[in-house]
């Protein structure tokens, strides 16, 4: 997980907060298939998730 230009290692059970306006994406550095739950809090016309 990249915050703020910050590389973090995410593992399986791990819960990430991640707060307005911060930069943020995902790398998967690995050949392992990996799945996340996103929650999306206050949900704004114009937001948007991309996959």
């Amino acid at each position: 997980m990249i915050i703020n230009n910050n590389k973090f290692e995410v593992n399986p059970g791990d819960i990430i907060y991640v707060d307005k306006n911060e930069s943020h994406g995902f790398r998967n550095e690995n050949d392992r298939e990996f799945k996340m739950i996103v929650f999306k809090i206050n949900f704004q016309k114009g937001d948007f998730f991309l996959e």
